[in-house]
C-alpha cells in the first residue's frame, strides 16, 4: 500500500507539471479513462513489494513500523536480526521518492510562479494556485513520513519524531479526502448535493409509506360502519322473513301472530 501511494503521488506531481507546461498534451495523456491505465503502473509497482520483499511490521515499543519489530527489545536487538530483516527496496523506494517529488514540486513552484506573472486571468491564477496547494498537501505527507522512515531505521531519533513519521503515513492515506472536501470546491458541492439527494430520497421514502399506512386504515374505518349496517340488514331481513312464515303457518291453523 504505501509503495503504490508513493507511485501514485508521483504520478499526481507529473501530472500538474504537465497540465502547467502543456494542458493539451496533458489531456492527451491522463484524459477520460487513460488515467485508469496509469494508474496500473503503481499496481503493478505494489504488487512487486508485496511479493519480493520482505514486510515492514509494527511495534509497540516506538508504536511504529520497523524493518526489525524487535528493535529495543533486549536479547532480540542485534546486527544479525538487523541483516535479516533488511529491507533495501523500501529504503530506495523512499529516498526516491524524496528527491523526485521535491524536484517535481520545484518545478511545479517555478511554472506556476511564471504562468501567474504572463496570464491576467486572476480566475485561472486562483485555480492553478488551488490545485498546487491540494497536491502539495497530498504528497508533502508522502514525502514526510519517507524522510522520517528512512531516518529510523537506521538512526536512533526521537520518539516524537517516529510518531509524526507514523501519523503522516497514515495520513497519506487517509487525508486526501479532507484536503478535497475542503479545498476542492466542485467536489465539496457535489458531495453536499448526494447527502442532500439522499435526505430527500429517505424523507420521500418514509412519508410514502406513512400515507400508505394512513390509507390502509382510512379504508378498514370506512369498511367498518359498512359491515355493521350489512349485519344489523341481515339480522332486520332474518327476523321479517322468520314472523312471515308463521303468520303463514298459524293461518293454516287458524291462528294469527
Amino acid at each position: 500500500l504505501w509503495a503504490c501511494a508513493c507511485a501514485t503521488c508521483l504520478l499526481l506531481a507529473v501530472n500538474r507539471c504537465l497540465a502547467l507546461v502543456h494542458p493539451l498534451f496533458s489531456r492527451k495523456l491522463f484524459g477520460g479513462d487513460r488515467t485508469w491505465i496509469w494508474l496500473i503502473l503503481p499496481t503493478i509497482y505494489s504488487f512487486f513489494f508485496i511479493g519480493f520483499t520482505n514486510p515492514v511490521l509494527f511495534t509497540s515499543r516506538h508504536y511504529a513500523m520497523f524493518f526489525n519489530p524487535y528493535v529495543d527489545i533486549p536479547g532480540f536487538d542485534n546486527e544479525e536480526e538487523n541483516e535479516k530483516r533488511s529491507h533495501l527496496f523500501h529504503t530506495i523506494n523512499n529516498i526516491s521518492i524524496i528527491v523526485l517529488l521535491s524536484c517535481a514540486y520545484l518545478i511545479l513552484c517555478v511554472l506556476l510562479v511564471l504562468n501567474s506573472n504572463n496570464s491576467r486571468n486572476t480566475r485561472i491564477n486562483r485555480l492553478q494556485q488551488q490545485t498546487f496547494i491540494q497536491a502539495s498537501l497530498i504528497c508533502g505527507f508522502n514525502a514526510t513520513a519517507a524522510g522520517i522512515y528512512v531516518l529510523m531505521q537506521f538512526i536512533k531519533i526521537p520518539n516524537v519524531l517516529v510518531l509524526i513519521g507514523q501519523v503522516a503515513w497514515q495520513a497519506s492515506h487517509g487525508a486526501v479526502v479532507f484536503i478535497y472536501l475542503f479545498l476542492n470546491r466542485s467536489l465539496r458541492i457535489a458531495a453536499f448535493k448526494l447527502i442532500r439527494l439522499e435526505k430527500i430520497e429517505d424523507s420521500r421514502t418514509s412519508r410514502r409509506s406513512k400515507n400508505t399506512r394512513q390509507l390502509g386504515h382510512e379504508k378498514k374505518t370506512q369498511l367498518q360502519p359498512a359491515e355493521e349496517t350489512l349485519g344489523m340488514n341481515g339480522t332486520t331481513e332474518f327476523s321479517s322473513t322468520y314472523v312471515e312464515i308463521r303468520n303463514l303457518n298459524s293461518k293454516d291453523s287458524g291462528t294469527t301472530v
